[in-house]
Formats: C-alpha cells, structure tokens, sequence
C-alpha cells in the first residue's frame, strides 16, 4: 500500500487551532512596546557605582529577537523587510531618547550593537529556511516553530519560564561574583543567566514540540562543529576592528554574531544532510 503524501499546510491557514502568525503579532507587539519603554525610560545605574552594564550586549539580543519577531509575524509583505525595517528603527530609537529621558545620550555602539543583532538574525533566518520544493521534515519543523506561539501549546509558558529564570538568575550571579571575588563582570554575568534561564525552560519547550508534533531535528556531522570556533574567531575580529576604527565596546556582540551564524550554518548543514540535498 502507496505511504500517504504529505501535503504543505500554508502558516497562515492552519486548520489546527489560532493562527500563528497572528499569535506572533501580538507577542512583537507587546515586545516592542516593553522594548521601546526600557529604553526611553530614564537611565539608572542598577549594578551601582563603579559597574559597567552589558548594555551593549542587550541591545544585539533586544533589537535581533526584534527583528525575527516582525518577521515571523508576516506584517510586511516580505520577510526581509522586517529585518530592514528594524535595522532603521534602531537610530531612531536611539536618537529619540534624548527627548524621553534627559540623563540619556546618543551612543553609536549601542546603535551598532543593535545592527549586528539584527544582521545576526537575517542570517539565521536565511540559513534556516528549508528548500522552496517539495514538503519536508525540515520544512516540517520551521512550521512547528510558528506554531509554538499559539495558545495552550506551551511556547509562550517556555519562553516566560526562560525570561523570569534569567531575570532572577542575574542578581545572583553578578552579586556572588562581586561580593565573592570583588570581580565586575556583568556580561558574563548576564550570559550566564541567560544559559540557566534556557536550561530551566527545556522541559517546557520539549513538551511544547510534542504537542505541535515537530520532527526531530537531525544531528550534524562532527567535522560541522568546527564552523562555531571559526566563525567566533570571525566575529573576534570583526569586533576588533570596530575597536581599531574608534568603536569600542563591541567585542561581545561581534563575537555572539559569529557564533549565531556558526550555529546557524552547523544547523543547515544538518538538515541538507538529513533531507540528502547537495551540499552547495
């Protein structure tokens, strides 16, 4: 007996609950309102006197998520202008500062900071874009991530576990590290908070997957590994020369850009594999 064909269910007329995309919309919505809030609202020195913030960092993960937010929510007619669109709201979020908050000042790093976010982002998303041919386990799969935004799926409750577990995980770190060894490293600090809040959050985003149905996702190649190293050291340099040119702060975001894209490439390469596609 002949195995059934599967057929491409178009995101935008899921027959199985809300539709994601508009589920999407609301969540970017609300991102951008609690996004442009925090960084119109009046500067303070949180970590204390003395204590450099991982501001820059922020903004390569803020205005990134931002972007693959807009575009996943499918407003515009293209998913590339959401990328564009975020790449010219960055100046201008932080142009407008100065009149929201008077203890605020225009700083390019922090505008850069957001470009390499939002680059970082366009990159993945184009990495992970399946084959426009045909219906695939790997198309399968970038539709179940649409789908984790619908309610009672469990998507929303991961990413808010991740959120409070990071937010609450900062202090400590930061204060332990301080207090402990009188170190000052708050984007270490931040990234390792990060790294506790996604771990607290794994249980709930596995047992989302399950009930979207995702596909498992393919295990790449061991040599494929060695592209994370070497884009990091890509991004090492790229932050560098941002310093030599004048523009200092920037080394962790360059340096997360190129492992984004090294994780982006490992991830592509898997699934070309896994779906026997050539390699080119």
């Amino acid at each position: 007996m002949p195995r059934p064909t599967m057929v491409p269910t178009p995101l935008d007329e899921c027959p199985s609950g809300p539709n994601p995309a508009t589920t999407w919309r609301w969540v970017v919505a609300v991102y951008f309102v609690v996004l442009t809030t925090l960084t119109h609202w009046p500067q303070m020195d949180v970590l204390g006197p003395g204590h450099t913030s991982p501001d820059k960092m922020v903004h390569f993960l803020s205005f990134g998520l931002l972007a693959a937010l807009l575009e996943r929510s499918r407003l515009l007619p293209a998913g590339w202008m959401a990328f564009a669109a975020i790449a010219m709201w960055a100046p201008l979020d932080e142009w407008s500062q100065q009149w929201f908050a008077v203890a605020r000042s225009i700083s390019i790093e922090d505008v850069i900071g957001g470009w390499l976010g939002v680059l970082a982002a366009a990159i993945m998303t184009a990495m992970l874009r399946p084959p426009s041919a045909g219906y695939s386990q790997w198309r399968r799969a970038i539709e179940s991530i649409d789908r984790l935004a619908t309610p009672r799926r469990g998507g929303l409750l991961a990413a808010a576990v991740a959120l409070v577990v990071t937010a609450a995980a900062f202090p400590i770190i930061f204060g332990s590290l301080w207090t402990g060894f009188g170190w000052s490293m708050s984007t270490l600090s931040a990234l390792l908070s990060i790294a506790i809040g996604l771990v607290a959050a794994a249980p709930f985003t596995r047992r989302a997957w399950r009930r979207v149905s995702g596909p498992r996702w393919p295990s790449p190649p061991c040599l494929a590994w060695l592209l994370i190293p070497l884009e990091v050291a890509g991004g090492w340099i790229i932050g560098k020369a941002l310093s030599l040119a004048g523009v200092d702060g920037l080394m962790t975001p360059a340096i997360l850009f190129g492992g984004f894209i090294g994780c982006g490439h490992v991830i592509r390469i898997a699934w070309k594999r896994h779906e026997g596609l050539p390699d080119g």
